[in-house]
């Protein structure tokens, strides 16, 4: 077998570190964003339909695959083991059920109405966001109405999860095959002084000798060689 063969499950490992599914959730978030700024009302069509914003579930959809990404980020920061061995648990990887996710979360508590946002999601990502009926009949359920206060709150929602992971993996994470990430800074989460300030302690870590980078070995990680290689 050849390079990418060989080191996948290294590679696999990497890429199950917090700092990925955060990653990746603010890319989908950043995309339900933009979905919702270029969001018109719904076109005219005979027989007439109820009028709505023409691309709200794709940003239902967006925006439900971005908080399962950062639950999990913040679960699998809490406890590694739930990626372990080359896999992900199938007590997170499943049914993409919100709800059940924040359950394994100890770090942050969610309120009634975090709760019913997080249950609309749940319906969206496998059901009304993606597909015009469930796999059965009796997963028939309503579709949710976008405004500007669901945005808001969807908004207060990720910030709050984000916020809770961000400070579990700033200073580094460890997880499988003992790979660390080491620090993780981001002006997501850090106003430019709050920034500013964080990078100015690594620098001084630095020139001090008690800097401890990550050990990702990158010559290891073959997926992005690998995608090099096919272009």
């Amino acid at each position: 077998m050849g390079k990418f063969e060989d080191n996948k499950q290294y590679t696999f490992d990497v890429d199950s570190a917090p700092t990925s599914w955060l990653d990746y959730s603010e890319e989908l978030k950043e995309i339900a964003e933009l979905i919702f700024s270029n969001s018109g009302t719904e076109i005219n069509r005979y027989p007439e339909n109820e009028k709505g914003l023409r691309l709200e579930r794709g940003y239902f959809l967006n925006y439900g695959f971005s908080i399962e990404n950062i639950l999990k980020g913040l679960i699998i920061s809490e406890n590694s083991s739930f990626v372990s061995n080359g896999k992900i648990s199938s007590e997170i990887s499943s049914n993409h059920n919100l709800e059940t996710l924040v359950d394994k979360i100890d770090s942050i508590a969610f309120d009634k109405n975090e709760r019913k946002l997080l249950s609309i999601l749940s319906d969206a990502i496998p059901y009304w966001g993606r597909y015009p009926i469930p796999k059965k009949y009796t997963k028939v359920s309503t579709k949710f109405k976008l405004t500007e206060k669901v945005n808001d709150d969807l908004n207060n929602l990720w910030f709050k999860i984000g916020r809770q992971l961000y400070s579990n993996i700033k200073s580094g994470w460890i997880g499988p095959s003992g790979i660390e990430t080491g620090p993780y800074i981001s002006s997501t989460f850090e106003n430019p002084e709050e920034f500013d300030k964080s990078i100015a302690e690594i620098n001084m870590q630095i020139e001090k000798g008690l800097f401890k980078a990550g050990n990702v070995d990158r010559a290891k990680y073959s997926r992005n060689n690998y995608l090099q290689q096919r272009v």
